[in-house]
């Protein structure tokens, strides 16, 4: 026994001696082999799920993916994170609006769901701080922004309200967006220049409870007592609550007892304080909100029971603000604005892993609601970050999507510009290099055909980055995440500078568009008055032709009357007309008198054919006076018929047929007794009037 152990272990201990390096080579051949022969697989699909190809070799075996043999499209890839039934629920949204026309939105009422507390006996209140202008420069190369309103420009209505004084109310904008700017990245920026040049202080919307809070450093917020609801989440809440969500893409439910409270910081300029606060939530109970400002002064507000959005508004300089809620049944809370009475309010709508779908998990009626109660001037989409994706090139399918979201959006904040941002740059390592992911090509140009199907503007976020190769910049100069996706602070600011300077480039042309298109319809308008002017002298003792008049004005009101430059153009035709055939006439009668002495026994009275065309009630000149008298014997016979209370028409006074013809007029033929009036005499008047009444231009 003991022999056969001293065997075994000495077997053992000469193959632990033995050298095995050979064998390594033939291992990593073997590894190699096995991922080479697994990137060769398609990528393909078990039942929803998309399996994409498995390619750790793909700086060496570059490819393009396939399913069944034909190149992948977008249509697998897009909204990955969100959830799957978002897309089919967005047919059924647009159906409804399209049957509903605004139901449940028309008859709110912002006053009856609005409640104030003025703070008084401070004298700062409301006060537009005075700020030094800052230079906001176009860059050579930088891009504008692309505007595909057509004749009603997209912007127009944003840079109308940015351009009144007597708004009464703060610019807003709410920009939408995902984790692209996350945590107040490039919206701070874009607040603080803006508030530089048009003034308003505060940080915007904040919800009363996100899980975001630490990581934005716009403002310090703590809060206790909450439930988030998030987009996310929407298939697992109550069905009561699953069409309650704002485009922010959260709310909050409170507990008995919970408390949130928001304090301004200097992270930007004019974050510190505020005038005005704003309160938006839905009351269903009897909830009781404390809130306490600049922790020193406090009221009590009960909202009365509804399903309607309602909020409260305080003005007071606000450095901080708390509000704690007891009775929280039935109550829904949607955040916070913090913002001034006049200047530029800018609001951060960003959800992680959103492609734009989400937003039709939101509810149009609560979107409409609470715009009516904020007053949204211009909504920025910034999307399709979340989409990209190396392997495909083209986005035509989502493009189509898009002009869906963007339409939801004009249905949800009637009257607001509406911007669309296109993708930044986004990189992929190539051969060893980061290079611009192909698909943000196709990705941009699905998103501005989308803007110039809808109708809406569109500016060019990688353009404005420095376009191909320019992510790898940003992540040298810290402007950017390692990931070679996300920009930092420091980017956003970059990229927010040169959408300032575009909307202010955009305002300033618009606005020179604007005043040049009102100086023409002027100058249309008062040649039409003019028009319209001498018309009604050349007409006001024609009766048809004041009735024409007449109906020219009431059909075409006080605009550009084309009714009276077309009746006086057709007027000036019909004169020409007329005269030639007078002229032609009193020719014929001049020759007839110079070789027929007997003309000299015809009587006063009786006119010739071509005297009785050429007469009208207008005439100046005392020759025309003459030629339209009415003889002595016809106006003593209208006397008498009017005495024996005979009409006109019932005595055979101005009978079409007594009328004199043309052929009668050239025989020179006397009319018979009692005949007043002529048939040329009443269009004449209107003719010939319009003819001398018309400047000469």
């Amino acid at each position: 026994m003991l022999n056969f152990a001293t065997v075994f272990a000495t077997d053992l201990i000469m193959k632990a001696d033995r050298d095995y390096t050979s064998y390594t080579f033939w291992i990593t051949l073997l590894v190699i082999l096995g991922l080479i022969g697994v990137s060769q697989l398609p990528a393909f699909q078990v039942g929803g799920a998309f399996i994409k190809r498995v390619n750790i070799l793909s700086d060496v075996l570059p490819r393009e993916d396939s399913v069944g043999g034909a190149k992948r499209t977008n249509e697998s890839l897009f909204d990955t994170v969100m959830l799957a039934q978002i897309e089919a629920e967005a047919l059924s949204a647009m159906d409804s609006l399209a049957s509903s026309s605004g139901s449940g939105t028309d008859s709110f009422e912002v006053r009856e769901r609005t409640q104030h507390w003025n703070v008084t006996g401070d004298a700062d209140m409301g006060r537009v701080a005075r700020r030094p202008t800052i230079e906001t420069r176009l860059e050579p190369g930088q891009p504008l922004i692309e505007d595909y309103g057509g004749e009603s420009p997209a912007m127009e209505a944003f840079y109308q309200v940015w351009d009144d004084p007597d708004r009464g109310r703060p610019l807003r904008i709410a920009v939408l967006g995902d984790s692209f700017i996350e945590g107040d990245i490039l919206t701070a920026d874009l607040r603080e220049q803006l508030q530089q040049i048009c003034g308003g202080s505060g940080v915007g919307f904040v919800p009363f409870a996100t899980a975001m809070a630490k990581f934005r450093a716009s403002v310090l917020q703590q809060y206790s007592g909450w439930q988030i609801s998030t987009l996310q989440q929407r298939s697992s809440l109550p069905e009561e609550l699953q069409n309650k969500f704002f485009v922010s893409g959260s709310f909050a439910i409170p507990s008995e007892g919970a408390s949130t409270r928001l304090e301004g910081t200097r992270f930007k300029q004019f974050l510190d304080e505020c005038n005005r606060a704003r309160l938006l939530f839905i009351n269903r109970e009897a909830t009781r909100l404390e809130v306490l400002i600049n922790d020193s002064v406090s009221r009590s507000f009960t909202p009365p029971p509804g399903e309607q959005v309602q909020q409260i508004v305080i003005n007071a300089p606000i450095r901080s603000i708390r509000v704690d809620l007891t009775q929280t049944d039935g109550f829904i809370g949607y955040g916070i604005i913090l913002e001034d009475p006049q200047g530029v309010s800018v609001d951060n709508f960003s959800i992680r892993g959103n492609s734009g779908l989400a937003l039709y998990g939101t509810n149009r009626s609560i979107n409409y609601q609470i715009d009516q109660l904020a007053k949204y001037d211009l909504v920025i989409l910034q999307y399709g970050l979340n989409v990209i994706s190396a392997d495909v090139t083209r986005y035509d399918y989502y493009g189509k999507k898009l002009v869906n979201i963007i339409r939801y959006m004009q249905q949800c904040f009637p009257g607001s510009s509406i911007l669309v941002m296109g993708v930044g740059d986004r990189s992929t390592q190539r051969e060893g290099q980061f290079v611009t992911m192909p698909g943000v090509y196709g990705m941009i140009e699905a998103q501005r055909t989308a803007a110039r199907e809808a109708g809406v503007a569109f500016w060019d976020t990688f353009e404005a980055m420095g376009g191909p190769g320019s992510m790898p910049v940003y992540v040298k100069n810290k402007w950017a995440a390692q990931d070679y996706t996300h920009i930092r602070h420091p980017g956003g600011r970059q990229i927010a500078t040169k959408l300032v300077a575009s909307l202010v480039h955009g305002r300033q042309q618009t606005a020179e568009a604007v005043a040049e298109r009102e100086q023409r319809a002027e100058e249309l308008r008062m040649k039409a008055l003019q028009y319209q002017t001498h018309l009604q002298a050349a007409m006001e003792e024609d009766s048809l032709g004041r009735r024409t008049f007449d109906t020219a004005v009431q059909v075409t009101g006080v605009g550009v009357d084309t009714m009276v430059v077309r009746a006086v153009d057709s007027s000036l035709r019909k004169r020409g007309r007329h005269r030639a055939r007078v002229d032609s006439l009193k020719a014929s009668e001049r020759t007839a008198v110079a070789t027929d002495p007997s003309n000299e026994s015809l009587p006063v009275e009786t006119t010739s054919a071509a005297s009785e065309l050429s007469a009208a009630p207008e005439a100046t000149s005392s020759r025309e006076a003459e030629e339209t008298a009415v003889p002595e014997s016809a106006r003593s016979q209208e006397e008498e018929v009017l005495r024996n209370g005979e009409t006109p028409k019932q005595s055979g006074l101005s009978k079409r047929s007594e009328r004199p013809k043309a052929s009668r007029a050239r025989k020179a033929s006397v009319e018979p007794e009692g005949t007043v009036t002529s048939s040329a005499s009443s269009t004449t008047a209107f003719e010939s009037a319009s003819e001398t009444a018309l400047p000469t231009d």
